[in-house]
């Protein structure tokens, strides 16, 4: 029961990150409504974030009002905290269901010519069902956690993590390269949108299924059957990573082309030829016997918030300033380097720690290379608004002041409308 509250507990924070925003957004009125999509789309993209957010939060809940009776009356109640239980695991399925509605709704406020993906959300929608039918009623899995080995629920954690992350970054990609394809109400979608918007929309999907996958597996606890699901979770984390960095290459690419490529292709190479590197060495295989403690991924999630709030307004601009461009280029590095230093944590070996120590340093590097690329912008950004807000000279000090914050405001607004949205959202 507790293991699963604190999967649980970790999904929930997932779809918080990923619903709320379409709610700030459409009550900001960030979001054109009334533009594109038919009426069933607009008028469902509100209830269906909520109603995820709502069946994520009252499943947490139950879970919690379950162990708590659980540990005050062991004996009492058993058949009931066993439906509980059960019904909890379908709850969580549902949720999942939703968000890949929620995604798909997103994906057609933009335009209706994207319903042919319809087909993507139906062959894993039936993929989510089958596992709701082997993890609530033919998994062995009890309440009292006595099947199957201790120590496996606690290795299913690393790869719910590092999955709820993703998926939340992937949705806010999604829900801004949504906002950027609006912009464009009474005019032909940029086609630089569209590749972005595609992987964007099918990862998103596949990510909330490797999601699901890790915070209620479908397995037999009588067997070995969790042991080989942490592995399986594994392969497909690095996959997820891979797509990822896929999401990431394609929108760099609309903007610097070949230079887009290689910041993207830099950290994956550098790193892996590292790894294959410290493999050959003869301590390379052996197991570290140190506890590896898993990578944050907080200075990822931040980073690549700065990447979509500078890239995706950029994409409307026919030239990018030097800086612009240098801090794209750096904070997609960044980013990829972040998600490769997290994903080495998860493994023991001496050349996965020495791996994830090389991957930390060139994160921080990067990071402290984009916030000096930042810093430029906006000194440059200020002093275009020196150059165009005439102050008068006859002014006091005071209102001098307050003339130019309040231009240099109003220039910042019409310089990064997308920016001030992704920090509403």
């Amino acid at each position: 029961m507790d293991s699963l509250k604190d999967r649980v507990r970790t999904f929930t924070e997932g779809i918080l990150i990923m619903a709320c925003p379409v709610l700030v957004a459409v009550a900001l009125k960030k979001v054109d409504l009334k533009s594109e999509g038919n009426a069933t789309v607009r008028g469902s993209i509100s209830p269906v974030a909520a109603i995820s957010l709502f069946l994520s939060l009252f499943t947490f809940v139950l879970l919690g009002i379950a162990s708590i009776l659980k540990g005050l009356l062991p004996h009492r109640f058993p058949y009931q905290l066993e439906l509980v239980f059960r019904f909890s695991k379908l709850l969580v399925h549902a949720c999942a269901v939703l968000q890949m509605l929620l995604a798909y709704m997103i994906f057609l406020l933009i335009t209706m010519r994207f319903k042919p993906f319809l087909v993507v959300l139906v062959v894993f929608g039936l993929f989510l069902l089958y596992c709701c039918y082997l993890s609530v009623i033919k998994s062995q899995e009890r309440i009292d956690g006595g099947h199957g080995p201790c120590d496996c629920y606690k290795k299913l954690e690393p790869s719910l993590d590092f999955s709820a992350a993703l998926t939340s970054l992937l949705f806010l990609a999604l829900e801004g390269l949504a906002l950027e394809g609006q912009t464009a109400v009474g005019k032909d979608l940029d086609p630089r949108l569209l590749v972005p918007l595609g992987f964007t929309f099918f990862f998103c999907v596949v990510a909330v299924a490797i999601m699901l996958l890790a915070a209620v597996p479908p397995v037999d606890y009588n067997g070995n059957g969790c042991m080989q699901m942490c592995t399986l979770l594994h392969v497909l984390c690095g996959a997820l990573t891979l797509f990822f960095a896929v999401v990431v290459l394609t929108i760099t690419f609309e903007l610097e082309k070949e230079k887009g490529i290689t910041a993207v292709a830099v950290p994956c190479v550098g790193l892996f030829l590292f790894y294959l590197g410290c493999l050959c060495v003869r301590e390379g295989n052996e197991l570290d016997g140190n506890e590896v403690k898993l990578a944050s991924l907080e200075l990822t999630k931040v980073t690549f918030t700065g990447f979509l709030a500078i890239s995706l307004p950029s994409i409307r601009n026919s030239s990018l300033s030097s800086y612009t461009s240098a801090f794209i280029l750096i904070t997609a590095m960044a980013v990829i380097s972040g998600l490769l230093w997290r994903f080495m944590t998860h493994f023991k070996k001496k050349a996965a720690v020495w791996t994830a120590k090389v991957a930390c340093l060139s994160t921080h590097g990067f990071v402290a290379a984009a916030a000096i690329a930042f810093m430029l912008i906006a000194m440059h950004a200020l002093s275009d608004a020196e150059d165009e807000c005439h102050i008068p000279c006859s002014s006091s000090s005071s209102a001098q002041l307050q003339l130019f914050v309040t231009c240099f405001i109003k220039k910042a607004r019409e310089r990064s409308s997308y920016a001030l949205s992704s920090v509403n959202c």
